[in-house]
């Protein structure tokens, strides 16, 4: 699963080093690759993990994007 912007669709969100940014669909493609996996909150959580870091989460905190650890 791939994000990209709504306003800038030629950028996608990707990791690079250990932060979520909007980048060129330029880079390695895992860098932009997430995949989608069940939350434990409840029924209506997901997670997007890293698929080249799969012990790597997407997140944001306080208006930032970043990748959190397992």
């Amino acid at each position: 699963m791939q994000f990209w912007s709504v306003n800038f669709p030629d950028l996608f969100i990707r990791h690079r080093n250990f932060q979520g940014v909007t980048a060129q669909g330029d880079g390695p493609a895992t860098d932009f690759a997430f995949h989608l996996v069940p939350g434990l909150s409840g029924p209506n959580g997901v997670f997007f993990r890293s698929v080249n870091f799969p012990d790597h989460f997407l997140r944001h905190r306080d208006a930032a994007r970043g990748r959190a650890g397992a």
